[in-house]
């Protein structure tokens, strides 16, 4: 149950910095954004980042828009906000038994 208290705080937090609330930490600026839905390389978007969460991925306002966040430069870079490479070698780490 406690589990479930921390997910609804968190969720909280994020929408928090969607509505304007509440500051982001970071924002990750200048890069180009692969989307996965549209399958399109956007730029002009910033990502707004909370708690090590991603809180949004939105048209980008400018350095003046959140003083207080950290602004971490992208230029040149690709980001795919929200992908998961589960993809692992743990059996090299691992010793696998039969």
């Amino acid at each position: 149950m406690a589990s479930r208290r921390i997910e609804t705080s968190i969720l909280k937090k994020l929408l928090r910095v969607v509505k304007g609330a509440e500051p982001p930490d970071a924002v990750v600026r200048g890069g180009r954004i692969f989307n996965v839905f549209t399958n399109t390389i956007d730029e002009g978007l910033s990502v707004l980042i909370k708690d090590g969460w991603i809180a949004s991925v939105e048209k980008d306002r400018g350095e003046a828009s959140y003083p207080e966040a950290r602004m971490i430069d992208a230029g040149g870079l690709t980001l795919v906000p929200g992908f998961i490479d589960a993809h692992t070698h743990l059996d090299t780490v691992l010793p696998f038994e039969e």
